[in-house]
């Protein structure tokens, strides 16, 4: 009887998976984790290696047919992080305020690199003052 019913009313296939759920991916998540503690201050990893880490079978679960499409959550994931203290984001070769959102990247073009902060607690890098800043 569920044969004929799949038949009749197939269940339709699931779209992709929303910007905030891909850092809730297990493999999204592990791979993020394991560059973050691999990665040794100064140096810092590009959001999009992450992506490309991504196996096809992880691409397919999260309803993503090329890597380019999951960069929107892991920006999510990285700010998430970045909140719990754990890590910056650097949004062209610039520190992004605290003030900034994960939209606000999100909308900007160029490379997002992720740095885990230094054990000490503050960065090895310190902001320029915000008078000599342009948009950060």
């Amino acid at each position: 009887m569920s044969a004929l019913y799949n038949w009749l009313w197939p269940a339709p296939k699931p779209g992709p998976a929303r910007d905030i759920d891909v850092g809730h991916h297990k493999s999204v998540r592990a791979h993020f984790i394991s560059l973050l503690d691999n990665t040794e201050p100064p140096d810092s990893f590009k959001i999009s290696t992450v992506a490309q880490m991504l196996s096809p079978r992880d691409m397919t679960e999260l309803g993503f047919e090329h890597w380019r499409e999951v960069l929107p959550g892991l920006i999510d994931l990285a700010f998430e992080f970045r909140d719990l203290g754990d890590c910056d984001v650097i949004v062209k070769g610039r520190l992004a305020p605290d003030s900034a959102t994960a939209e606000e990247v999100k909308g900007m073009e160029g490379p997002v690199r992720v740095r885990r902060k230094d054990y000490s607690g503050r960065t090895l890098h310190d902001r320029k003052p915000a008078a000599t800043r342009s948009r950060w």
